[in-house]
């Protein structure tokens, strides 16, 4: 898998964040009211990556530790009409990072979002709040959306390509919601992209997810090494 060829992503491969019997995920939350709430928080989490590098046809994934977090940030102002009494106006992306930053070694640096190949938004900061009536993408049944996403990678594990993109959505099914995974296109320059149909309407986020290659190349070392950014969107 090392050398001269390209190498290819396994086909069987996920993240169980939270392994029955094993630790469970931590909830941190900062929140500073005044004319609005502006709320941060994280979850932590230690579980495992799966990965089937045998090929042998034989449902068999080895597990390596992952210990990830996902930070999102929100401003919340007062609305009596709503159940709760706050209505959200502005919202962050998700940010997916590994919790020992001194492997946090690939980067989503920009993701833009095109509704129709008319550009929405260019999100080079996960941790940018973005106006949820003017910013945060919308689109219509049958709208095509186009991602383009760049990423940076410093690990050298060696493989070729060095990072594997793939795109996490729902709501591209018609008769149903589940999460469908799908492996970006490598432009050549350091950036990836995919296509997308609106299928059924909701309130969702899709997530842009880079890989190290080696992370999925190889099955057991300790060396989960990704960076996850999600999206919120609605689809009218």
């Amino acid at each position: 898998m090392n050398g001269t060829h390209a190498d290819t992503a396994p086909s069987f491969w996920g993240r169980l964040r939270v392994v029955p019997g094993g630790p469970q995920p931590v909830y941190h939350r900062d929140v500073t009211i005044a004319d609005a709430a502006t709320v941060e928080h994280d979850i932590s989490f230690a579980g495992v990556f799966l990965v089937d590098t045998s090929a042998d046809g034989v449902f068999n994934p080895s597990s390596k530790p992952l210990a990830d977090r996902m930070t999102q940030r929100a401003v919340l102002v007062r609305d009596r009409g709503m159940a709760r009494g706050w209505r959200v106006v502005q919202l962050s992306p998700q940010d997916w990072t590994v919790v020992d930053a001194s492997r946090q070694t690939v980067g989503v640096t920009d993701v833009k979002v095109y509704r129709n190949d008319t550009l929405l938004v260019d999100v080079t900061d996960p941790s940018a709040l973005y106006d949820v009536g003017a910013r945060v993408p919308r689109f219509h049944l049958g709208d095509t959306v186009k991602v383009v996403t760049a990423v940076s990678n410093t690990t050298n594990s060696g493989f070729t390509p060095a990072t594997f993109v793939f795109l996490h959505v729902r709501h591209i099914d018609p008769l149903g919601r589940s999460w469908h995974r799908l492996k970006m296109e490598d432009n050549g320059d350091g950036t990836w992209q995919r296509r997308w149909i609106a299928r059924s309407t909701g309130i969702d986020r899709f997530v842009v997810d880079a890989l190290d290659s080696a992370t999925l190349l190889l099955g057991t070392p300790d060396n989960y090494r990704a960076h996850e950014v999600g999206i919120p969107y609605r689809i009218e």
